[in-house]
């Protein structure tokens, strides 16, 4: 998939998280979330999800940290079926009609990007629906992904210094950032 793609994916993932969790604050959402180990670390986030077009289904994370505007979004794309129930690649990848699949980390700050991460294309990153309620819309599953920073983020922020711009700054210092354990419910909400 080309950079455009990716980065169309991040960004798209990204955006609509802000307005669609319409997280407030720090407050994590006890029924609605996405949990696993993030180096090591717990991490949990308010979470949800929507049907795009009638064909795309985008599982989406976030929340407002350390007491401020910054914001990380956890998000998922996979294809809308009858029963979703499955195992889906998070590595990034197109559909039929070149719509974009796969996951993405990203660090937000109020509405600008700081930083994108894209999965490392291991094999092992994958998400696994376990369930699927078409009543309620509830959706459960496990997932494992490992994400690189972005290699064109480097080069955005010389840009920036070269234009006399302080880029912003991002939280986690980590290049490479690995979601073990991971496990969500959300609620399928058509959009």
């Amino acid at each position: 998939m080309g950079v455009f793609k990716q980065m169309a994916l991040i960004f798209a993932f990204s955006f609509l998280s802000c307005g669609i969790l319409n997280v407030e604050s720090d407050k994590i959402d006890e029924e609605w979330y996405i949990e696993a180990k993030v180096n090591g670390k717990k991490w949990r986030v308010t979470a949800n999800a929507i049907i795009v077009r009638d064909r795309d289904v985008l599982i989406i994370g976030g929340n407002y940290f350390y007491n401020s505007y910054y914001y990380e979004s956890l998000d998922f794309g996979v294809p809308a079926s009858e029963s979703i129930v499955g195992v889906y690649d998070l590595n990034q990848w197109e559909g039929e009609n070149g719509e974009p699949y796969g996951a993405s980390f990203t660090e937000i700050d109020w509405d600008v990007v700081i930083v994108g991460y894209l999965p490392n294309g291991d094999p092992s990153n994958r998400m696994i629906i376990t369930s699927y309620d078409s009543s309620t819309g509830v959706i459960e599953g496990t997932f494992q992904v490992t994400f690189l920073i972005d290699p064109n983020w480097y080069k955005d922020i010389e840009r920036l210094k070269q234009l006399g711009i302080t880029p912003p700054q991002r939280k986690r210092t980590e290049d490479t950032i690995s979601f073990t354990e991971g496990r969500f419910r959300v609620r399928l909400r058509k959009i």
